[in-house]
């Protein structure tokens, strides 16, 4: 009876002790860091383990033990496993108690593996146990980011067959045109892309398998070796050169979607199921066919395709506004000739089935999306953001893509290389999925969409790219063209820009397009355009008179103006290098000229009418020069604070280092946000004001 009694009472302790958290944790490497995306080494070689393979948090998971449920709670930090605590189990004590549990606990923080030895005599347990901590870490694990280096050196990865919800490789610098990425033996449980900064680089994946679709919008080469992808692999690189997709002997696709042009190669037994060259795929470069296809799925009437002699097509199915699928025939084409197919091997079946959707185009100009405001510019060479709507019968949108935008979007003398300027914009807009916004919209819900700065359907970080492709996706479904370049020749030049104070009117040179209908928008005070607007003011109906009022003060004034037609763009707001008499602009435009005298005395700036806030409005450049350190470097360069650059582009505004009174802000920063001025250093000091003929120049030393 006794023994009996001893027997309930330690059985009755384990049962309560089985109820107490377990907590355990191990010193990780110091080495180990804390970015959410797994970065991976540089070569093969290398045997470390991948950092941030979890997201930071706390998380809880329940699973089935032998006779109970195991509810446990995993700490991640730094990306790695730090503690595993039992909140709850009912299994048989003798079997599963918080001792073995804590046994279990420590191997998974300590091998940062939630697959450990399961305990003798406690298999169902241990396992209900490991299975409650891998529902408790399935939706936080990290992506597999791959990073591509800024060399020609290929960037390797062998991910040791690890599971990963979602990847992608990049190139986060884009210094490197033709980068190389190398990836062997991952696991992916949904989508893979590899992101347009790739470039015209290089990718190869090796025994991948993905359980989702494969997205391919950069790199030149993508080799798909031993590859089990269930979903889609969808080829939409919207930029640069035409891509070369090849598979291996032991990589069959179930379906390849083709929306830009491509090679499409297989070797051996790689074989694709369907391979769809979609309604939006066009024809800036030829699309070619090398491959082993059970159905070729062609829906496009806009694109040049070659089916190589090499080929193993069973099947075709035609659009049915092309020629007439015969077997012995070799050219096919449609009436408006955007379609021809030559097929130089045998296809044994074929149908002129597929219905084609209609596809409209539009365009619309980038940099003066809201013109006159200078907040959205963007640095030359200008573009027009070029789409192609894809449009059912009814009229809603099934698809909007880019139509070669960085080549016939340039402005005229610009260059391909040019578009690198603006890649940056263009993959924030991209990453940011805007195509897939306009799908299944009609045009009034297009005309509805939030595309503002802070709005709903913005990509931050690329409203202007927004909000042009939203107008170039309206003039597609209107049949409206977007407005035209101008020349920087083509515009209003003031025949004496610099005018006296009481002056009434400025004259003009009219050099615009005969078919520009102008009509004046504004005119407006300050180097900030449409800040202070003038009133009473009016433009002769050939734009070569403008009538101001006789009591403006000094400084500079835009001349806003646009073609009511809306065929022609207006004049953008690049200056070139201003010269003492302000020429060289490509805007219209005058100055006043002050009778005033700027000075900087008794440590402040000040001006002998007292209107400082003028000064502010219409300072062109503040040069800062660290007099010491430019007589002791030789490529040293000062501090210029440009309100407006030549480029019309918003920089810092003069109030950032001159406060309301004309002193000195010395806690003035610069674009980098570094401190401008360091106490005890003497500087020399350069103010250029429009209206003043010459810049005021004056040493100031900071903190005296």
């Amino acid at each position: 009876m006794k023994r009996n009694m001893q027997l309930v009472l330690a059985l009755s302790m384990v049962m309560a002790v089985s109820a107490v958290a377990i907590s355990s944790s191990y010193a990780q490497n110091d080495s180990a860091k804390t970015e959410q995306t797994t970065t991976v080494n540089k070569t093969d070689d290398s045997k470390k383990k991948e950092e941030s393979k979890y997201v930071d948090g706390v998380y809880e998971g329940t699973a089935r033990g032998y006779s109970s449920d195991i509810k446990v709670k995993v700490t991640v930090s730094g990306g790695a496993i730090k503690s595993v605590e039992l909140l709850s189990q009912n299994d048989t004590p003798i079997y599963f108690n918080a001792e073995k549990a804590k046994i279990l606990a420590d191997n998974i923080v300590k091998t940062q593996s939630i697959k450990v030895d399961a305990l003798a005599g406690a298999t169902i347990s241990s396992n209900g146990f490991m299975k409650a901590v891998s529902n408790a870490l399935e939706s936080v694990q990290a992506p597999l980011t791959v990073e591509s280096n800024k060399d020609s050196e290929e960037k390797s990865l062998d991910a040791q067959e690890k599971t990963y919800p979602s990847m992608e490789i990049t190139n986060p610098e884009r210094t490197n045109e033709k980068p190389k990425v190398k990836i062997r033996n991952a696991k992916v449980s949904k989508n893979a892309l590899i992101s347009d900064t790739l470039r015209d680089g290089a990718v190869v994946l090796e025994n991948i398998t993905i359980d989702g679709d494969l997205v391919i919008r950069g790199a030149e080469e993508v080799s798909l070796n031993n590859c089990k992808i269930t979903g889609k692999v969808i080829i939409d690189k919207q930029i640069r050169k035409r891509i070369n997709v090849v598979l291996d002997d032991k990589t069959k696709l179930n379906r390849l979607v083709v929306k830009t042009p491509a090679k499409i190669q297989t070797k051996g037994a790689g074989e694709i199921a369907t391979l769809e060259l979609s309604d939006i795929l066009g024809s800036e470069y030829q699309t070619v066919i090398d491959a082993k296809v059970k159905e070729l799925d062609i829906k496009t009437v806009n694109a040049d395709i070659s089916v190589e002699k090499n080929s193993k097509v069973d099947s075709i199915k035609l659009p049915n506004n092309v020629d007439k699928f015969e077997k012995t025939k070799k050219t096919y084409k449609n009436k408006e000739n955007t379609f021809k197919l030559e097929v130089n091997s045998s296809i044994s079946k074929g149908s002129n089935t597929n219905v084609p959707y209609k596809v409209v185009y539009g365009y619309s100009n980038v940099d003066q999306a809201e013109y006159p405001d200078l907040k959205l510019f963007l640095r030359p060479p200008f573009y027009d953001m070029r789409v192609k709507v894809v449009l059912d019968k009814n009229n809603k949108i099934v698809e909007v893509a880019n139509d070669s935008t960085q080549i016939k979007g340039l402005m005229p003398g610009a260059q391909e290389k040019d578009w690198m300027k603006h890649e940056r914009y263009w993959n924030r807009m991209t990453a940011g999925n805007i195509y897939d916004k306009f799908a299944g919209k009609t045009l009034e819900q297009v005309k509805a969409m939030k595309m503002r700065k802070g709005e709903a359907d913005v990509v931050s970080g690329a409203t202007a790219d927004s909000i042009a492709i939203k107008q170039a996706v309206i003039n597609a479904m209107e049949g409206r063209k977007g407005k035209m370049f101008l020349t920087d020749k083509q515009t209003l030049t003031p025949i004496t820009p610099i005018i006296e104070i009481g002056t009434t009117t400025v004259k003009f040179t009219n050099t615009l397009p005969k078919d520009f209908k102008l009509k004046l928008l504004n005119v407006s005070q300050g180097v900030f355009n449409s800040e202070d607007i003038i009133k009473d003011v009016k433009l002769s109906e050939d734009g070569t008179v403008l009538t101001i009022p006789n009591d403006l003060k000094p400084g500079h004034y835009y001349v806003n103006i646009v073609d009511e037609s809306g065929a022609y763009r207006s004049p953008d707001f690049v200056s070139g290098e201003r010269d003492k008499e302000r020429t060289n602009m490509h805007y219209p435009y005058f100055v006043v000229k002050s009778k005033e005298t700027l000075k900087f005395e008794d440590n402040k700036l000040s001006v002998s009418d007292n209107d400082l806030a003028n000064i502010y409005k219409n300072i062109e450049s503040i040069t800062i020069t660290d007099k010491k350190a430019k007589e002791s470097d030789s490529k040293y360069k000062p501090v210029k604070v440009e309100p407006v650059t030549v480029e019309g582009r918003l920089r810092i505004k003069a109030t950032e280092v001159f406060d309301e009174n004309g002193k000195i802000k010395e806690t003035a920063k610069d674009l980098e946000k570094a401190n401008i001025f360091e106490n005890g250093k003497e500087y020399e000091i350069e103010v250029k004001v429009w209206g003043f003929d010459e810049p005021l120049k004056f040493n100031y030393v900071a903190g005296k």
